[in-house]
């Protein structure tokens, strides 16, 4: 999967062998007692972005809890669209659910994976932020952070800034991720307001892009960005926010995220189920688990750089980093989802070509 999160895929072998260590510490018993619990004898293979921070959130406020509710045992995987699609078409599907996003869900609705029901979870969510195919999880948010040890005293305050290498001259990074935002950023960066932002101009926004060709760097995954700003190699960059948390907590304390007004762009990561999983009804109940209100709002305490999607989700209680990446106490403007859906392929093969050209 392709999203805002902050990790990305790794061996399959290495995240199962981590997952059975997880599952097997603190799931449901494998006494007789589990016995009474409702699914005891399931198991339910989650594809997630793989070992680290956001994993291990997730099985703290989702995975645990619901083992002990039910009775279910998890084991974790690596999610991978290519991984997915390829076991869907082969009628060979191992995985129960997967991290996922919107584009993904809505180009391959009903046909790599399932529609989910979320009728009887508490609260709501906006419309149109999540796909049929899709069950909300949180929000992060794409966000412009400079090296204050670069820019002392007039620190890069807008997008503008970012698209200005004259002004605030040095190494642009950000990963391979042009749906999080950064189309729109350039935009942005050009004076489009943002009612206007879409349809996308892409003409316009890579005239801004070709503004920094040759400062820029691309990184195929999240990591390597963070190792590049760790090391001092950057100095201005478009990071995830969950990247943000860890680059900060790393020893990045260096890097700063640009003040308001400068908007963050902010959009959601879903569950998916894919078409034909084992205990396909066992998976939808966990999703519809996960995406009420207590369970978003715990997540988004344990790992810096959500926002809950749920709106009946109470605010998380965030105090020094955690707080400082927090989505919500900047202002930000929301990615269209139904845009990127129907446009995802045609504008990443145009920042990709960009990018390597």
């Amino acid at each position: 999967m392709r999203s805002l999160r902050i990790l990305g895929a790794i061996g399959t072998a290495a995240a199962t062998a981590t997952l059975a260590a997880c599952a097997s510490s603190g799931g449901a018993s494998s006494s007789p007692a589990a016995g009474a619990k409702p699914d005891s004898g399931i198991t339910l293979v989650y594809a997630t972005p793989g070992p680290g921070a956001y994993q291990d959130a997730e099985v703290a406020a989702w995975v645990k809890p619901f083992e002990q509710m039910t009775g279910v045992k998890f084991v974790l995987t690596v999610e991978n669209d290519a991984k997915l699609t390829a076991m869907v078409q082969a009628g060979n599907v191992s995985w129960s659910v997967t991290d996922s996003d919107p584009y993904f869900d809505t180009q391959n609705c009903g046909t790599i994976v399932q529609k989910i029901n979320m009728a009887g979870v508490s609260g709501s969510f906006t419309p149109g932020s999540y796909s049929a195919c899709g069950a909300p999880q949180l929000y992060s948010a794409m966000v412009l952070m400079y090296n204050s040890k670069t820019y002392k005293s007039n620190p890069p305050t807008t997008w503008a800034d970012f698209f200005n290498p004259q002004e605030y001259p040095g190494i642009r990074v950000m990963p391979d991720e042009p749906y999080g935002g950064f189309f729109e950023a350039a935009e942005t960066a050009a004076g489009v307001p943002q009612d206007k932002l879409y349809p996308i101009n892409t003409t316009l926004a890579l005239g801004e892009f070709n503004k920094i060709k040759s400062d820029s760097k691309v990184t195929p995954t999240g990591s390597e960005e963070q190792q590049l700003m760790l090391n001092n190699q950057a100095d201005i960059a478009i990071v995830p926010s969950t990247r943000a948390y860890s680059v900060i907590k790393a020893g990045g304390s260096f890097w700063k995220i640009a003040p308001a007004p400068t908007p963050n762009f902010i959009g959601i990561n879903e569950f998916a189920i894919p078409k034909g999983a084992p205990n396909a009804n066992i998976a939808e109940q966990f999703v519809r688990f996960a995406s009420e209100p207590a369970q978003q709002t715990k997540m988004a305490e344990l790992v810096g750089g959500l926002l809950p999607a749920n709106k009946a989700a109470t605010t998380p209680k965030l105090t020094g980093l955690s707080a400082y990446v927090y989505p919500g106490n900047y202002p930000s403007i929301p990615v269209n989802s139904p845009y990127w859906a129907a446009n995802d392929s045609r504008l990443t093969t145009l920042f990709e070509n960009w990018s390597t050209s």
